[in-house]
């Protein structure tokens, strides 16, 4: 039984001797926390502090700056009116190119008549127009060229200036002008 008794005493023992390990531990961590509290306590200075008045000042700039920048942003992005009625007028005479070859296409949906957007022009095949070695159109592709002829005698008033034709906003709204229709 003695040897009980004394295996209930090292047990005691052994665990008396971690509690107070653990009690140490914890001490050695306060005391670490209370070093490094003085640490930092020794090394604040109202030097490293700015004063409320110019901290509000400083915003304020900051605040007027990024105003003046926005601003300027919303300069850069206004579109120059030139630019503007430039672009109007491409997207008018594209929009004129497609009416020429829809009206080309219900007349002769078999001819190939292709708008080129790139460059601006409508492009159908011109073989066998001219009758070999003769000036004259043949009878059935003088009939194409009156078709066109047609179309752009009724679109091209809308876009040209002069003083039997009127602007007409409905026909043309950019107001785009046409000066000269070039045929290759």
């Amino acid at each position: 039984m003695r040897a009980s008794v004394g295996r209930k005493r090292s047990h005691e023992e052994e665990e008396e001797s971690v509690f107070v390990s653990m009690t140490d531990m914890t001490v050695s961590f306060l005391f670490i926390v209370m070093v490094l509290l003085a640490f930092f306590a020794s090394r604040y200075n109202d030097k490293n502090t700015v004063p409320r008045d110019e901290y509000e000042q400083a915003v304020q700039t900051r605040d007027k700056t990024i105003e003046d920048l926005r601003a300027e942003i919303a300069l850069l992005k206004q579109v120059d009116p030139l630019e503007q009625y430039m672009s109007q007028a491409a997207a008018a005479r594209l929009n004129l190119l497609y009416q020429l070859r829809n009206n080309l296409k219900r007349s002769f949906p078999d001819l190939p008549v292709d708008v080129i957007p790139e460059e601006g022009t409508l492009r159908f095949q011109g073989e066998g127009l001219f009758i070999s070695n003769s000036y004259t159109l043949s009878e059935d592709k003088r009939k194409i060229v009156d078709a066109l002829a047609k179309t752009l005698d009724s679109l091209l008033p809308c876009y040209t200036f002069n003083q039997s034709v009127g602007w007409n906003k409905s026909c043309n709204p950019s107001f785009a002008i046409i000066e000269a229709v070039q045929i290759e």
